[in-house]
């Protein structure tokens, strides 16, 4: 219980620092600042989904990329949870260059590239490689 509190605060905070910055005269400001709250109350709320047995669904236009993307960092987050690795950038990384999630993509569109969403456009913890773009 101690953790979803704190993490229902974290979310609280982000998304009360997410309304002031939109209060910013700076567009390029904004728009960094927006995709770094966005990444920490999404990331916190599927903490605390998983934490209470709740259902997500994450998806996309095409439901390929924005969806391997959430499903890759969800076993990265199990990875850590569950079987104490520590960094799960690099864990995400790899499943996303190397994965499942390529093979499906160059079945689906005959590329395995991820070029649905622009790179920009995505929260971080939900952007491919560099080197898959």
């Amino acid at each position: 219980m101690q953790e979803i509190a704190e993490l229902l605060h974290t979310v609280q905070e982000s998304l009360d620092l997410g309304n002031n910055s939109q209060n910013s005269n700076s567009p390029r400001n904004k728009n960094k600042n927006n995709k770094n709250n966005e990444s920490i109350w999404m990331l916190a709320l599927n903490r605390i989904g998983r934490l209470v047995g709740a259902g997500r669904i994450v998806t996309c236009k095409d439901g390929i990329d924005l969806t391997s993307m959430a499903t890759t960092l969800e076993f990265a987050h199990l990875l850590r949870d569950n079987h104490k690795v520590q960094d799960i950038q690099d864990v995400c990384d790899t499943l996303r260059s190397r994965g499942v999630r390529r093979d499906n993509i160059q079945k689906n569109r005959h590329t395995r590239n991820y070029n649905t969403i622009l790179r920009e456009n995505m929260a971080v913890p939900y952007r491919p490689p560099r080197n898959t773009n």
